[in-house]
């Protein structure tokens, strides 16, 4: 008998866990956001710490508890989808020869492997792939930008990305049990709540993929210059 609860709790968990597989992290006009790509991005990030208490003692100072910098991490995910439904509706395509000459270039500058895996880790990317995401995002924003201004329309990028979201359907379904990325917060001490529109410290590298849409000036490189 014992042994059959057992065995029924686990079928519970599995299904459970396969409902949230299934829904995903969101969806945007009925494309599914992975739950699994939003972990990925998350523990990009947190690559970058020793143990669970530096991760911990990150997230407080950079005022995030789990769940908001999941929230975060798919706010921006929600950004890239309708960029791109976007860009593809206009015919507008990232040039992949350029974005790999870039890297080329990028690596050239770093010829020890350590050198390069120190590079991408000190600037938030876990390996060559997180790199190259973060650029052909950055293209495809100056892409747009380029775009809206021959319109002459007047719509910058950020104002083209709230029309968008205002038009989405968009749905984001809660964080699914306890995420690899989880780690329990201390209490906070009286007075020690951070604002709610708390920014990052810099101490937190940045995730590998963007947060944030920003405004592109179409004639500006913005590849990565060595430190």
């Amino acid at each position: 008998m014992r042994f059959s609860k057992v065995i029924a709790v686990a079928v519970c968990a599995a299904l459970v866990i396969s409902a949230f597989t299934a829904c995903g992290a969101a969806t945007v006009n009925n494309k599914r956001i992975a739950e699994s790509q939003v972990t990925k991005n998350i523990e990009t990030i947190r690559e970058n710490y020793a143990d669970k208490d530096e991760w911990a003692a990150a997230l407080i100072a950079a005022g995030y508890t789990p769940e908001t910098l999941r929230q975060t991490v798919i706010d921006g995910l929600i950004s890239e989808t309708l960029i791109a439904d976007y860009a593809k509706e206009q015919g507008l395509q990232v040039n992949q020869e350029e974005i790999e000459a870039k890297i080329a270039a990028e690596k050239a500058r770093y010829p020890e492997a350590q050198e390069w895996k120190e590079y991408l880790r000190q600037r938030g990317y876990a390996n060559d792939d997180n790199f190259r995401t973060h650029l052909e995002s950055e293209a495809l924003n100056r892409l747009v930008s380029e775009h809206l201004a021959a319109q002459n329309s007047g719509e910058s990028l950020s104002d083209l990305l709230e029309r968008l979201r205002a038009e989405a359907r968009i749905d984001v379904n809660a964080m699914p049990l306890l995420r690899p990325y989880h780690v329990k917060l201390p209490p906070a001490e009286a007075g020690d709540v951070p604002p709610e529109d708390t920014v990052p410290s810099a101490d937190v590298p940045p995730a590998p993929e963007p947060v944030e849409i920003e405004e592109m000036d179409p004639a500006e490189d913005t590849t990565p210059s060595a430190q």
